[in-house]
């Protein structure tokens, strides 16, 4: 299952060396996936796209080996104007990837189309998909949590991200024979951690948050862009500091993996006194979590859940232990 951030490290006057350590700080919160940058232009039938090419390379050296976002907001490519333009922008776009290798593509036409159908982004979204479906090996990818149109354009995605990730959502996405991953905001240990395994048994594959690092203007100063500024770290000339938040992040990271190894051994163990006492505890861990509610367990508040977290955390391992014996 991936696990990650919406949004590349966004340091650009910071130069290549940056945004290399943040990628790194990224893998090393046991992050499988990030955004990356959708900076392309496309003019006379020609692609420019040098930024997405650097940072793919920046990506795999550092350590990313899952798949590789392009976040295009509604779907446009600097240049395009016309459909047409835009499915070439965008077959130009992904043989360029292709040739690049090492990376799985997820293109995203539809993040958060308008609820005003009058607004034609249903439409235009439909069409670009319908079209680009002749070039093999795109799938589609939505960030959205509109109802009115997540009905209609699931159908048309090979990949939905979800804002709306509760069960009945989770399983119109399956029930359409779809890959479903889910996205939202509020980065914390639980989300990363035993409510990332509540999604995995759902069916789901993956998971992020926004938003790793956003700043307009001065990256302390909240007050100065159009929308107020999130960063998980915050860059210096030889580093990174992390916000409290984003080591949580890493401590959620880490509870997903000794939930998964516990499961694999139970299935290795199967039929054992140690499998059961395990699985019992994987189930009570499970049935405290209600899909929809990424931040806490159904009956804690948030620094209960944060204790419970650790509590789990341990009889986990105890667990492990006690089956590797």
């Amino acid at each position: 299952m991936g696990v990650g951030f919406a949004g590349y490290p966004d340091v650009r006057e910071a130069g290549a060396a940056a945004r290399l350590r943040n990628l790194k700080n990224l893998r090393d919160h046991g992050m499988t996936t990030t955004w990356g940058p959708g900076h392309a232009s496309y003019y006379r039938g020609k692609l420019k796209m040098d930024a997405v090419e650097r940072f793919v390379k920046q990506y795999h050296d550092a350590g990313f080996d899952g798949n590789y976002f392009v976040a295009y907001g509604s779907g446009q490519i600097y240049g395009t104007k016309t459909r047409e333009q835009l499915v070439d922008a965008y077959t130009q776009y992904c043989r360029r990837l292709a040739e690049l290798g090492r990376t799985k593509l997820m293109l995203s036409l539809a993040d958060e189309p308008s609820r005003s159908r009058e607004s034609g982004a249903h439409e235009h979204v439909s069409v670009t998909i319908a079209r680009l479906k002749k070039y093999q090996g795109i799938p589609g990818l939505m960030t959205s949590g509109y109802y009115s149109h997540l009905e209609e354009l699931i159908p048309l995605m090979e990949v939905s991200i979800l804002g709306q990730h509760d069960a009945e959502f989770i399983r119109k996405v399956k029930a359409a024979g779809k890959r479903c991953w889910t996205y939202g905001a509020g980065p914390c240990r639980f989300r990363f951690g035993f409510y990332a395994a509540k999604l995995k048994r759902a069916g789901v594959e993956g998971t992020v948050a926004w938003h790793y690092q956003i700043a307009q203007g001065d990256v302390y100063n909240s007050l100065d862009g159009r929308e107020e500024d999130h960063s998980m770290a915050f860059p210096l000339p030889d580093g990174v500091i992390n916000d409290v938040a984003f080591d949580r992040v890493r401590e959620g990271a880490d509870d997903f993996r000794y939930t998964t190894t516990l499961r694999k051994l139970i299935a290795e163990k199967k039929g054992t006194p140690a499998a059961r006492r395990a699985q019992k505890l994987v189930d009570e861990i499970l049935s405290r979590i209600t899909l929809g509610r990424s931040s806490t367990f159904t009956d804690l508040d948030a620094d209960e859940t944060n204790r419970k977290c650790a509590e789990y955390r341990t009889r986990i391992i105890e667990a492990i232990l006690s089956l590797k014996k």
